[in-house]
């Protein structure tokens, strides 16, 4: 099977291929044995100026510096130094940033998370999303707007859908419609010929796919696959 897929791989090249014994591989066997040198020469650090790549003024920039060094000293301590093995060895206070602690870097003194700007929690206020980041950023956003009376008064309100008309199919169990149902505290799936209006009932134990497509087969085995 392994040289059928490199046949397959290899149908849109004109190729002639040869066994060669690995002993005489001698370029690939003396780049697995050679070692880099310890240091490289003439290598100079690229800067990086950040404030040309996010929507932050120098004064504001400079302003997360400060308060970064002051409120998140720990969170940058722990990301230059390696985060511990499990989270209960995290220290409490930065523990909320486990979940994105491979995301987290820190440049010029302040903590990002990908492009964004970690916000010291004094400087925790709504900003724009693609410049900004702080944990629970969405929820507190999405809190805002749900107790905002202004936005409740403006937004779009929930509209009808419309009726949707379908071509009568040809045969019966050709087109089928299907869904998920309660009835006294108990799952159920309806299964509908659109030909004939044919109603098919399931008791379901369980709502997952694999319950559903279990009745569905039984279904299409009585009546034909739609």
């Amino acid at each position: 099977m392994r040289l059928q897929g490199m046949l397959l791989r290899l149908q849109p090249y004109d190729l002639k291929v040869t066994y060669k014994p690995g002993k005489e591989v001698v370029i690939g066997d003396t780049l697995s044995r050679a070692n880099l040198p310890d240091t490289v020469p003439d290598m100079k650090p690229i800067a990086v100026n950040m404030t040309d790549y996010i929507a932050v003024t120098l004064d504001r920039y400079a302003e997360f510096q400060r308060c970064t060094a002051a409120e998140l000293n720990e969170l940058h301590t722990i990301i230059l130094k390696g985060w511990p093995d499990t989270r209960e060895e995290t220290p409490h206070a930065i523990r909320q940033y486990w979940n994105t602690r491979n995301e987290l870097s820190v440049v010029d003194g302040i903590v990002y998370k990908g492009m964004r700007i970690v916000v010291p929690p004094t400087m925790c206020k709504q900003r724009a999303r693609e410049s900004l980041y702080w944990p629970g950023m969405r929820e507190q956003v999405e809190s805002l707007v749900k107790d905002c009376q202004l936005c409740n008064d403006f937004q779009n309100r929930q509209h009808t859908e419309p009726l949707k008309f379908y071509q009568l199919p040809e045969l019966p169990w050709n087109e089928v419609a299907c869904d998920l149902f309660e009835f006294e505290q108990q799952d159920y799936m309806i299964t509908i010929d659109y030909y004939s209006k044919f109603i098919e009932v399931d008791h379901l134990p369980m709502t997952d796919s694999s319950t559903v497509v279990d009745k569905l087969k039984a279904q299409f085995s009585r009546h034909g696959i739609p």
